[in-house]
């Protein structure tokens, strides 16, 4: 990966940021059991290992398959995901949202998520239907947040205007 913050002003592209490259090296190992005739277990394991973080991070993830007739399947589902890029929203009253994208170190953590997914499919001849309800916990969320100015407007201690967090997403997605 290379990251590099640029910006468009009077028609001239200033770099802000110019981040070192990064290395990402993953491996992911899996194995699928069957509990039944009518079960399947998939567990799985992802490494990582970043570069700028000097880190190796573990992502287990699982998945149980019910299949309740030929015709009907349900599934359950969960895992650890990261994300090495993160997306820093940006928030101006004066020049409106503009993001950025930062790449992990040792100062800007990497955004973890925990996903839960459950769903039902009907699949018959050609015709598939599926819908999947998720739930998706993050965490290192950042926003870069200055109410004045521009991006290239200099301030005393620029680090108080990134704000880390929390959240979350749900909802239901329907495939036919």
């Amino acid at each position: 990966y290379h990251t590099q913050i640029n910006s468009l002003q009077n028609d001239s592209i200033i770099t802000f940021e110019d981040q070192p490259k990064s290395i990402v090296a993953t491996q992911y190992v899996q194995n699928h059991y069957e509990i039944s005739k009518k079960t399947q277990l998939s567990i799985g394991l992802r490494g990582n290992y970043i570069s700028n973080t000097g880190q190796y991070l573990f992502e287990p993830r699982a998945g149980l398959t019910f299949n309740l007739n030929p015709v009907w399947t349900a599934s359950v589902s969960s895992g650890i995901f990261r994300q090495f890029v993160n997306q820093v929203n940006t928030t101006n009253a004066l020049q409106g949202s503009r993001d950025l994208w930062i790449m992990a170190d040792r100062e800007i953590p990497s955004q973890r998520a925990i996903h839960l997914m459950t769903g039902l499919v009907r699949s018959k001849g050609n015709s598939t239907i599926q819908i999947n309800g998720f739930y998706k916990r993050f965490e290192g969320l950042l926003d870069y947040a200055f109410t004045q100015g521009g991006l290239i407007t200099e301030y005393q201690d620029y680090e108080e205007l990134f704000f880390e967090g929390d959240g979350f997403a749900r909802g239901v997605e329907l495939m036919l």
